[in-house]
């Protein structure tokens, strides 16, 4: 996901797959809950719900993103390092 960039994962995961089937879904319950149509429904729904779905995207892709750094930052201290030797050397030394 993070190589393909945040417009992909916006597009495809914001618009496509939470705007477009919840616009669906929208649609189809106003005509079972309110007896309307789904097909006269479903353009008002297939335009709202899509630009909500590109603030969804954006917003979730910072978050994301926010999270793979933090994630980042606690592997990175967990790794051993010359500073973090339990024997307190700094690695191998030339006269060994």
């Amino acid at each position: 996901m993070e190589a393909r960039g945040p417009v992909w994962f916006i597009l495809v995961y914001g618009v496509l797959g939470w705007g477009l089937t919840t616009g669906v879904l929208f649609a189809w319950v106003l005509s079972w809950e309110e007896g309307r149509s789904f097909l006269g429904a479903l353009p008002l729904t297939l335009v709202f719900f899509p630009l909500g779905g590109l603030l969804w995207g954006f917003l979730m892709w910072r978050w994301l993103r926010a999270t793979w750094a933090r994630q980042d930052r606690e592997d990175r201290a967990r790794e051993p390092g010359p500073s973090r030797d339990p024997s307190g050397g700094e690695g191998p030394s030339a006269d060994a």
